[in-house]
Formats: structure tokens, C-alpha cells, sequence
């Protein structure tokens, strides 16, 4: 999926140009390893292709899921997530 930006919102189509996720993001990196970092009230959270959450928004910032992992920023830390659909 590629992501788009539609009133200033971030959402997600498909290959064939057909929005699968409505543009309701503040921000949005690209999906990798099947997951997306998304930007919602000035916090990041992880979805699924799907769209659903599935960690909570509760990041200052994130990045994008490589070798089964995440960067992401709490207070004025940085430290990696598991990808939790990876074993």
C-alpha cells in the first residue's frame, strides 16, 4: 500500500489507486513488515493493514518496522518495539 494525503489527513490505497484506509491520520510512514506507524493527537500508534490499531497510540515518535523492529521515542528516550505479528 502507498500512503496519501487527502485535507491534510493520512490514509492508505492500494496498487490499483482504491483507498483501503480513509485518510484520519495527523502523519503516516509507509507499511513495512505488514505494519504502519501513524501520527493521531500528536502521538503514534501502530496499525495493521486493516487499519486497526495494533499498539495503542502512546509514542512521542516512530519509525518504520525493519528486521522485526521499531523505533520509537518515550519522553527523551529511544528504544525499539517487537514487530508482535512476528514470532
Amino acid at each position: 500500500m502507498a500512503s496519501i494525503i487527502f485535507d491534510e489527513k493520512h490514509g492508505f490505497i492500494d496498487k490499483t489507486g482504491n483507498v483501503v484506509i480513509s485518510p484520519q491520520f495527523d502523519n503516516a510512514f509507509s507499511f513495512y513488515e505488514e505494519l504502519a506507524a501513524v501520527k493521531v493527537d500528536d502521538i503514534w500508534g501502530i496499525i495493521n493493514e486493516n487499519g486497526d490499531f495494533i499498539i495503542k497510540p502512546q509514542f512521542e515518535d516512530a519509525r518504520i518496522f525493519t528486521e522485526g523492529l521499531c523505533n520509537v521515542k518515550v519522553g527523551d528516550k529511544w528504544g525499539y518495539i517487537k514487530n508482535p505479528l512476528q514470532q
